[in-house]
């Protein structure tokens, strides 16, 4: 009897222990979207949950992130950040609640953004996305690839 408690306890702590880990917010993930130079709005998705409809797959650019609502005017979009279900790159799932996973900063064991990109870039050269900085940097000498921006502090 003791044999079978622990092998459901070693059974279970897989998916307990990623279970128990906190993911990153679908807040920072905005935030990491509109400011990390790495990434094109153009290129991301998102995908939110409508009370009547289900989850409906909008571009991110079409959304108004503030936190103000009163201060929209009647055409922006916007929803309450609770009803976010996941993010795509490209069509590649980068964050997704539901599923509990973070592939921007890794939270839940996954990928970071900046190895997504490269990982896309690789897969579709034809793209010409040209990695995680876009085409035209390649000669860049900058020491600054914008990896300070994965908040490893959080770790």
């Amino acid at each position: 009897q003791q044999q079978q408690q622990q092998q459901h306890a070693s059974a279970a702590g897989s998916g307990e222990e990623k279970k128990g880990r906190a993911m990153r917010p679908a807040d920072d993930v905005i935030s990491r979207i509109k400011h990390d130079p790495a990434i094109k709005m153009e290129d991301i998705t998102l995908g939110y949950e409508d009370r009547f409809v289900g989850v409906i797959e909008k571009p991110f650019a079409d959304f108004n992130f503030t936190d103000d609502y009163a201060a929209l005017g009647p055409l922006d979009v916007a929803i309450p950040r609770h009803r976010i279900v996941f993010f795509k790159y490209k069509g590649v799932t980068l964050w997704n609640r539901p599923e509990r996973i973070d592939n921007v900063f890794g939270s839940m064991g996954g990928l970071r953004l900046h190895e997504v990109l490269e990982q896309y870039a690789l897969e579709h050269p034809e793209d010409g996305s040209g990695g995680p900085t876009g085409p035209g940097d390649e000669g860049d000498d900058d020491e600054d690839d914008g990896d300070d921006l994965d908040d490893d502090d959080d770790d």
